[in-house]
């Protein structure tokens, strides 16, 4: 009996073991949250980026066009063989300045000098014949005269044979006589007559043949005179193509030149612009390019858009410059050259970097803290100091606006900055 009840205490104990266990457990954890310090969560505090900050100003301004050039000579001299010759003397090369006057390339005169020859021979013929055409009219018509005299005498005398013969005072073979003698005293008139009459024709004739010998005398003189090339302007020799002891036929180019002071440079306007520069230059304006090469305008050659291409391309319209100052240039055709070319002024636009130009739609002003994102029209670009800008126009964007410099990778409308102020 004893055994039983002590088993019956050990089975008591073992139930409230684990009941004591989870209660001391339960204590010492709200023992552990009692004790626990009293604190707020953090709250995560805004970014703020620093930005550089510029103040736009509304001004009047000409955008920039830039264009690729080539240098040409629109004037160039070809001095062509005027006929076909040897070449005798060649006085230049490529590259040489000349002046106005100089011999450039000879050729041997005797090969034309025949040609001159045989046309004056043959007007001096001519002449000659005029003038005995002349003397044998004067005698035709004095003869005719006397033909036509002699013709009516011969009348007479077959007019008395035939009365004789019908008196029986003179045979058959007489009467017949006079008759011949008649029909030939006519026909000498008749040739007489076509004579004097067809004078006027031939004389026409030989003044037509004087007229063309003339004509060549006169062009065999002018390939005489051309077998000397001369440079017609101070200029620079482009290209020599003969050389002494050669031969050339009528045409060959021999050599080209060119006047520094003519060339021009040909490039090509995007054609969203030629109606604008086109009302520029019919109202008088003057339209300004600069070398886009030049580290500032001051250092930069100047050159005049004097013209517009009569006919356009697919991309535009070719458009003629030329340089201000032509003799100090330093230009030689076919070389490129890039210009920037001024448009007419524009008023109510901005100037601003490239890089403040977000996707080449919007930019970033800064107001109460904070970006404020605009869209803006890109006019055009400019140089200015040495530095490219980009011209741009809104009406979203007012005077003293303060343009958001500074680059943002993250930059979007309501992003918090601070401004550090720059010129």
């Amino acid at each position: 009996m004893q055994h039983s009840r002590y088993q019956s205490g050990f089975s008591v104990v073992k139930l409230l073991l684990p009941i004591l266990f989870i209660g001391c457990g339960i204590m010492l954890f709200q023992y552990l949250l009692d004790s626990e310090p009293d604190h707020k969560a953090p709250v995560p505090k805004e970014k703020t980026w620093s930005v550089q900050v510029q103040t736009l100003a509304v001004e009047r301004l000409s955008p920039e066009i830039e264009i690729q050039g080539k240098v040409e000579a629109p004037d160039r001299f070809r001095a062509a063989a005027p006929g076909a010759g040897w070449v005798e003397t060649v006085n230049v090369r490529e590259g040489d300045r000349v002046g106005a006057g100089q011999v450039l390339v000879g050729l041997d005169p005797r090969d034309f000098t025949t040609a001159l020859t045989q046309a004056e021979a043959e007007l001096a013929d001519i002449e000659a014949q005029l003038v005995e055409g002349d003397i044998r009219f004067t005698q035709d018509q004095a003869a005719l005269l006397s033909e036509k005299s002699i013709l009516e005498l011969t009348r007479k005398s077959l007019a008395r044979s035939s009365r004789l013969k019908k008196q029986s005072l003179s045979s058959d073979a007489e009467l017949e006589e006079a008759q011949r003698a008649l029909m030939r005293q006519q026909l000498l008139v008749n040739q007489r007559e076509l004579a004097v009459k067809s004078y006027d024709s031939k004389k026409q004739q030989l003044e037509a043949r004087k007229q063309r010998v003339q004509a060549q005398m006169e062009q065999a003189h002018r390939a005489l005179e051309r077998s000397l090339a001369l440079a017609p302007y101070d200029g620079i020799v482009s290209a020599v193509n003969v050389a002494a002891g050669g031969r050339v036929n009528a045409g060959t180019e021999m050599v080209t030149m060119y006047s520094p002071s003519g060339l021009e440079v040909r490039g090509l306007i995007p054609a969203r612009y030629q109606n604008e520069l086109a009302l520029a230059l019919d109202g008088g304006q003057e339209l300004v390019a600069r070398a886009a090469n030049s580290a500032t305008e001051e250092e930069a050659l100047k050159y005049l858009l004097v013209r517009l291409a009569g006919e356009a391309k697919p991309g535009g319209v070719d458009g003629f410059f030329q340089a201000s100052v032509p003799a100090t240039a330093g230009l030689s055709p076919g070389a490129l050259i890039t210009l920037r070319l001024k448009r007419p002024s524009q008023d109510g636009l901005y100037r601003v970097p490239p890089t403040a130009i977000y996707d080449n739609t919007r930019i970033y002003l800064l107001r109460e803290g904070r970006l404020a994102g605009v869209l803006v029209d890109i006019v055009g670009a400019a140089l200015f100091e040495g530095e490219s800008i980009r011209l741009i126009s809104s009406d979203e964007i007012s005077a003293g606006d303060r343009l958001v410099l500074t680059r943002l990778p993250n930059a979007t409308t309501g992003l918090k900055v601070e401004a550090i102020e720059t010129q």
